[in-house]
């Protein structure tokens, strides 16, 4: 994954974490999140790799509903 996508948290930098087939994408930002989310879709399409968008899930904190705004995977809401 690109090195935009590293995100800091309480003075730790991350990005990603993975185990077996589980992947954890944090961003600080909607724009951030979209890029990673195509990021896998482009990954997934070379490696045959098959992402469920319905069993995907995000959690967003937000400051208020108004910024509140969907993603997609594979042309796909998550919830």
């Amino acid at each position: 994954m690109s090195t935009e996508l590293i995100t800091e948290i309480n003075g730790i930098k991350t990005g990603k974490l993975m185990y077996g087939d589980d992947l954890l994408i944090m961003t600080d930002s909607v724009k951030k999140m979209e890029k990673g989310l195509k990021i896998c879709e482009t990954l997934g399409l070379k490696t045959e790799i098959k992402f469920n968008p319905t069993k995907t899930q995000i959690m967003r904190i937000i400051r208020t509903k108004q910024d509140e705004t969907s993603l997609e995977l594979c042309g796909k809401e998550i919830e």
